[in-house]
């Protein structure tokens, strides 16, 4: 479908930041939405993208996955830090075969996605559709549910027999409905990174094991490490003692559990987390 397809309605004019790093795309996309009846800005690097933000007022973000001019997810955690309101105002574009991480932070993010495949059609419904609806910034861009803790080896006796525990180790089990996440956490002794071993469970035998579910591990708002749970839901990850740091876990389409790791030296003496500032 061409731009000279459409028939536009009067509509109120808004303004929509793009960003990307491929010319062709930027002036088909401007053209486009000039013709919607909107103003399009372009942003191709970090200073025009943070400028932007700061000074002038956004009605949507269309951020070009397939030719980005910076990090995305750097750009998302930018735009929701600067503007709130716009983390659920954020379009991407992506074609029909994105690649795992792409796909991950599509749903880890709550984005709208558009394809290149057939652009013009599908940003012109998605942008009718957020720029109608006021109260969108109300609701959530994605579903995150913080698991409850049902275990802590810290909180725990020893075993009968044994005087105590060595503190480089913890065992925790959460459990969020049906599902029961098992984390083991380790300081290695030579070098001092974190060893966490987990492993996803269902209470519901038809369920079959937890196999290719995202894990991240978050510190602050940054992504500091990605995995997928294995064929028998299990994951693996290894990394420097960080601040703020936590896991989410994907257990449904758009339904993400989120496990703090945070605060653990303070309350337990547990040498896992740095010490913020």
């Amino acid at each position: 479908m061409q731009i000279s397809d459409f028939q536009y309605p009067p509509s109120k004019q808004r303004r929509v930041l793009l960003i990307t790093g491929n010319p062709s795309s930027r002036n088909v996309i401007s053209a486009f939405l000039v013709a919607m009846g909107h103003t399009c800005c372009a942003a191709s690097n970090w200073n025009a993208l943070t400028m932007m933000l700061e000074r002038d007022t956004f009605d949507a973000v269309l951020l070009d996955l397939l030719h980005p001019p910076i990090p995305p997810e750097e750009a998302i955690v930018k735009i929701k830090e600067i503007v709130p309101t716009l983390a659920h105002r954020l379009l991407v574009i992506g074609g029909s075969a994105m690649e795992p991480k792409a796909a991950e932070l599509i749903g880890q993010h709550g984005l709208l996605l558009v394809s290149q495949d057939d652009l013009v059609l599908q940003l012109w419904t998605v942008l009718q559709e957020i720029v109608a609806q006021p109260d969108l910034h109300a609701l959530p861009s994605r579903y995150v549910q913080p698991a409850q803790m049902i275990f802590d080896s810290f909180g725990s006796p020893p075993p009968a027999g044994v005087r105590s525990l060595r503190t480089s180790v913890r065992q925790f089990v959460y459990q969020h409905e049906n599902m029961t996440i098992d984390i083991l956490m380790e300081t290695a002794q030579d070098s001092g990174r974190v060893q966490l071993t987990g492993q996803v469970l269902s209470a519901q035998p038809d369920d079959g094991p937890q196999a290719d579910l995202p894990v991240l591990l978050i510190s602050e708002t940054r992504t500091m490490m990605r995995t997928t749970t294995d064929g028998f839901g299990e994951f693996n990850l290894e990394f420097e003692p960080a601040v703020d740091v936590s896991l989410e876990i994907r257990l449904l389409e758009r339904l993400w559990v989120s496990i703090p790791l945070r605060n653990m030296e303070r309350e337990t003496g547990f040498p896992i987390l740095k010490a913020a500032g």
